[in-house]
């Protein structure tokens, strides 16, 4: 688990800049999809890049710059401070396959040769995933808690100098190495990554054999006696730890952070899973249901996860709000890990609900999201909602519908049996006189991820 304030009361922390030439990346995972944030293996590969080509300069300062990054993976997973971003989805590109075989023949020819020309089948050219995401801001950090002298920092800013790119060849980038005398405090311009391990992780993490991984297949690929090249590269099982990062945003009360889940989780199953979330102490912060609706072909699954702070009268320090939701966070990931609930084929890509912005926006027209827990009777819910909403945020509301049963293809009817407490379940949608932003959750047991409501259609001036 990840401990937050070793990380704050750190007495020094070797900070690693990446600035982009333009303000956009596309480093990919496995699957095609965007791989955010930057896996920590990802950042020392392209030092170890960097040392190979220091080391041709010099040898004595490139045997150094190998000792050096062998003591990065020695220490935790770097945390990662990022610009505010949005992913794009963008169609793949068609590129000439590059496997060539030792013979052709009548079989192999459509490999070879490009033969769509000729209305025929050809499998000479392949797809290549161009998905990316835009950043609002070039440059990104990653602190690494490890301590260096300032001869040794300088040697791999030398490394870092022979870096051109971050991401894919196109991700043009400069890399600047530097120490800093502790963490600066989180502003509301980035989001940081605190790593969290977990068997389920989809981020690579270092360990202390995995610059060993890189020698290895460098030397499959450069090295000069022809039957080492001829070896496939070896696969990274072994040789990186996986990890999560836990995404936290500077929390001021309209803020959300919001955490992917590896595998979705039937829309119907939410109350019974955030019923188990129920033995962790929140204090300040507030779990919400992320759900993928409104939208063709939703079917409301669980997607994601968000944290906000609880609405209080109270005013509590952001660092405390940070505290709590770094603390929890790896203890909720955990019980969904173990959780019977999780649906294996469904696996989360990148759907638009994972966006905070899109439970965050301003809108006048609220639909529900997950069905409202209240009382039994559809007119005293809605003279309770229209109080709430008159005292709470100063509008007035005009209901659209407020029915008992399901209305749309991404809600379904909860078991509350043991969870409702005589009230009722409701799906309702309404407009406000004047634009509210969200997050918006209405009703009783929010803790078990009832009310929640989405902007259905934003509202331009």
């Amino acid at each position: 688990m990840t401990k937050l304030p070793e990380r704050l009361t750190a007495t020094s922390m070797l900070r690693i800049s990446v600035t982009y030439d333009f303000p956009y990346y596309s480093g990919l995972a496995d699957d095609g999809t965007v791989s955010w944030p930057p896996s920590p293996v990802r950042l020392l590969g392209a030092l170890k890049a960097g040392a190979h080509h220091l080391h041709k300069d010099d040898v004595a300062q490139g045997n150094q710059a190998f000792k050096l990054l062998q003591r990065i993976t020695e220490s935790q997973a770097p945390l990662i401070d990022t610009p505010q971003h949005t992913f794009v989805d963008a169609p793949p590109t068609f590129v000439p396959s590059s496997n060539i075989p030792e013979k052709t023949d009548k079989k192999t020819l459509a490999s070879v040769v490009d033969l769509s020309p000729f209305n025929l089948l050809t499998s000479a050219i392949k797809p290549k995933p161009q998905a990316s995401l835009v950043m609002s801001d070039r440059t990104l950090y990653f602190w690494v808690d490890v301590d260096l002298s300032e001869q040794e920092i300088m040697v791999l800013q030398h490394v870092a100098q022979r870096v051109p790119y971050f991401g894919r060849s196109h991700n043009a980038a400069q890399l600047y190495v530097d120490e800093v005398p502790q963490l600066p405090a989180l502003n509301g311009e980035c989001v940081r990554y605190y790593p969290h391990a977990s068997s389920r992780g989809k981020t690579r993490g270092w360990q202390k054999n995995t610059c060993e991984w890189f020698d290895i297949n460098f030397e499959r690929t450069f090295s000069a006696d022809p039957t080492i090249r001829q070896l496939p590269p070896l696969p990274a099982s072994g040789f990186t730890q996986a990890i999560d990062y836990i995404p936290l945003n500077k929390i001021d009360g309209e803020n959300l952070d919001v955490i992917s889940l590896e595998y979705a989780i039937p829309h119907w199953k939410i109350p019974h899973l955030f019923h188990r979330f129920s033995s962790l102490a929140f204090k300040n912060v507030a779990v919400v249901p992320i759900t993928d609706s409104y939208r063709p072909y939703a079917d409301g699954r669980l997607v994601g996860l968000g944290f906000m702070q609880k609405k209080t009268s109270t005013q509590v320090p952001v660092e405390e709000i940070q505290a709590e939701i770094a603390e929890t966070a790896p203890q909720i990931l955990d019980i969904i890990d173990d959780s019977s609930l999780l649906n294996t084929k469904w696996r989360v890509h990148q759907p638009r609900a994972l966006q905070p912005s899109t439970w965050t926006e301003t809108s006048t027209q609220w639909q529900s999201a997950t069905p409202l827990l209240g009382f039994p009777d559809a007119r005293i819910v809605i003279l309770e909602i229209k109080n709430y909403m008159r005292e709470t945020y100063g509008v007035d509301i005009h209901i659209e519908y407020c029915l008992n049963a399901p209305p749309h293809p991404w809600h379904a009817r909860w078991s509350t049996s043991d969870l409702s407490e005589g009230n009722g379940t409701w799906w309702l949608s309404f407009a406000t006189s004047k634009e509210i932003s969200g997050p918006l959750i209405l009703g009783e047991r929010q803790d078990l991820g009832f009310g929640v409501f989405a902007p259905t259609r934003l509202v331009t001036t």
